[in-house]
């Protein structure tokens, strides 16, 4: 998996679990970190598809949370989309 991609999306989520009630950010943050070890090794076909799956996520609770993107000021998925 690409170390450094999966990195940045790993702390991503993480700080997006701050913005959730206590006891969901236990149970979400202990999850992504057992998935995060689980595909620590995987190939690269599974790495793409990981990482894709969990930045949607991670794009969906930052639309949740009510978040807003940094380059266009607007919710978050709507700048990453426009890439």
């Amino acid at each position: 998996m690409s170390n450094s991609r999966a990195k940045i999306l790993y702390k991503t989520i993480l700080k997006l679990h701050r913005g959730l009630p206590s006891e969901m950010q236990i149970i979400g943050t202990n999850y992504v970190r057992d998935e995060f070890k689980r595909h620590k090794s995987c190939n690269s076909n599974e790495a793409e598809i990981f990482i894709n799956e969990w930045a949607c996520y991670a794009l969906t609770l930052a639309d949740q949370l009510g978040l807003k993107g940094p380059v266009t000021n607007t919710k978050s998925r709507k700048s990453i989309d426009r890439r």
